[in-house]
């Protein structure tokens, strides 16, 4: 109606109509104003309402909001708060590599690695005992799914048997680039741990190294005889999360045994982490 209004107004001033007023041809300004000023009058009213409509639509988006976004908002805040953590307490223990939040908000494997290797460096912890010297090299690890993992798995024991709560995370999950806050808050209990005179490295250090011989034979033990499972990385890059995660680790990030034990905020948590990683493989 106020198109039509306007348009027809627009017409009649230009052109020789029939007059609603006078019922014959004219050029009448004031026979042609009330269509002109119906149109313009319209026109106003349509984007007064378009207006009000945008602003009760975004009121009511507002008002009832998907979980999804408070949820991902929760983790951004957890994350922002472990990246400043690690560049406080990590990065004076050494130059490089430079803590940059692009590498900390998802650190890759081989970042992870060198952290470790630079906090070993300048703390002398752990010198010997832990780690081989195959393992403070990084090429061992490239094409190499299980070395990382077993790698990490013993970083994670030493943290873990000198804290009275444990750092939740799995290296399987690291190496996916599943758990970002989590890989930071590990790499900061260990920075914390190589710095802590207080504590008996020795001791833990042999500690965890017994740990880690007991875990080995019991898995040795309970096998049938299988092997480990062969993983082919020779497409996958050092510094690609997103190859990383191509792997099955997408079952280990949803397992639904873990889920059951978690509450429900934590499980939606971690469907929406495992839902980012599927969508970041299908938008390469």
């Amino acid at each position: 109606m106020a198109a039509k209004g306007l348009l027809q107004g627009m017409w009649a001033l230009g052109g020789d109509t029939v007059c609603d007023r006078c019922g014959e041809v004219c050029h009448d300004i004031i026979c042609k104003t009330p269509y002109l000023r119906f149109g313009i009058s319209g026109v106003w009213y349509l984007q007064l309402f378009k207006t009000a409509a945008k602003s009760k639509i975004s009121h009511l988006q507002s008002a009832f909001s998907p979980l999804r976004p408070s949820i991902m908002s929760s983790q951004d805040h957890a994350l922002n708060l472990a990246i400043d953590e690690a560049m406080r307490v990590l990065q004076p223990l050494f130059p490089r590599p430079k803590l940059r939040s692009r590498l900390l908000s998802k650190p890759p494997f081989r970042f992870i690695h060198d952290i470790v290797f630079a906090i070993i460096q300048s703390t002398k912890f752990p010198n010997t005992g832990l780690f081989t010297d195959a393992e403070l090299d990084s090429s061992t690890f490239k094409n190499n799914k299980e070395a990382k993992i077993d790698f990490l798995d013993k970083l994670i024991a030493l943290v873990n048997a000198s804290r009275e709560s444990p750092v939740l995370v799995e290296s399987r999950n690291i190496v996916a680039g599943a758990q970002p806050a989590s890989t930071l808050n590990l790499l900061v209990a260990f920075g914390k741990l190589a710095q802590d005179d207080d504590i008996d490295h020795a001791s833990l250090i042999q500690l965890t190294a017994r740990t880690e011989m007991a875990e080995e034979e019991s898995m040795v033990d309970g096998s049938s005889g299988g092997t480990k499972e062969d993983f082919d990385e020779s497409k996958v890059s050092e510094n690609d999360i997103v190859e990383e995660a191509k792997d099955d680790n997408l079952g280990e990030v949803c397992n639904s045994e873990s889920l059951q034990s978690m509450s429900m905020t934590d499980a939606i948590a971690r469907i929406i982490e495992s839902a980012s990683i599927i969508e970041s493989l299908f938008t390469e």
